[in-house]
């Protein structure tokens, strides 16, 4: 139409944006737009040189994010979108329920939350000393 990129375009797309999230508030939304715009302006200052192109950026995000997925999903579980721990979940062909999160609890995490009725079967003989003398009588339930 105008023939020509300019950012001032975008100011009545965020207006818009912002107005109808007035109206359907979506916290999911909300952050699609908020990364979206992220990466434009990422590209934008690779593409005018002010930002250095980094090779492999795409995958070290991706392992970044995943790393801090999974990091949730040992620690809170409980603070997962049901989604995402499905999604992990299939990852990890179920797996990642059979972690002793109940270890955790000792440090303040709330970390089995979500698991409370998981107990590994432990067999004592495979277990330090100090495992059991210091940790098992704070798990017994």
């Amino acid at each position: 139409m105008v023939g020509r990129d300019d950012a001032l375009y975008a100011i009545p797309g965020a207006l818009l944006g912002g107005l109808f999230m007035k109206f359907y508030p979506s916290s999911t939304i909300s952050l699609y737009l908020m990364w979206k715009l992220i990466e434009n302006r990422v590209l934008f200052g690779v593409e005018k040189g002010v930002i250095p192109h980094i090779s492999c950026s795409t995958e070290l995000l991706y392992a970044f994010s995943m790393a801090l997925l999974f990091h949730v999903l040992v620690f809170e579980a409980h603070n997962l979108k049901p989604t995402y721990l499905k999604f992990l979940s299939q990852v990890t062909h179920n797996k990642i329920g059979k972690f002793n999160r109940h270890l955790l609890e000792l440090f303040g995490t709330q970390a089995s939350k979500k698991y409370t009725d998981f107990w590994p079967p432990l067999d004592y003989r495979y277990t330090s000393l100090a495992f059991q003398e210091t940790l098992m009588p704070w798990l017994i339930h």
